[in-house]
């Protein structure tokens, strides 16, 4: 996705230096650690599973932590301009986007999805 975004030339921003997830409590902790090992996302070892090493990793953390991952692969960018750049590249490859619609359904080849989904967004300009 980053060299997609890079290709096309949207700047929304991103940083990628992970991102670490920080907890309070053990029940909050063991099925996210747990979820993620079953994924092979989080390697033994990573850095930040207890408070010693997320504090070294963000020295500014203030507070208690019971423990948290740090994922080297994640990144952060601004949301809004990341969809902005995704709707001028997908127009500069001939997509019509409409905006204020509400979706009934959608039709894929021989398939046929019906539902609804009421989109609120409003086309940002300047961004």
């Amino acid at each position: 996705m980053f060299q997609w975004a890079k290709d096309e030339q949207i700047n929304f921003d991103l940083k990628q230096k992970g991102i670490l997830h920080i907890y309070r409590d053990k029940g909050r902790l063991r099925p996210r650690r747990q979820g993620l090992a079953t994924a092979q996302q989080r390697r033994p070892g990573t850095p930040g599973s207890n408070p010693d090493e997320m504090r070294a990793i963000e020295p500014t953390l203030a507070g208690n932590y019971y423990g948290g991952f740090f994922t080297e692969s994640d990144a952060t960018g601004d949301i809004h301009k990341f969809t902005h750049g995704l709707a001028q590249a997908a127009e500069r490859r001939g997509v019509t986007l409409k905006y204020g619609h509400s979706v009934q359904g959608y039709r894929r080849g021989s398939t046929t999805r019906l539902g609804h989904c009421q989109c609120r967004y409003q086309q940002r300009t300047g961004a």
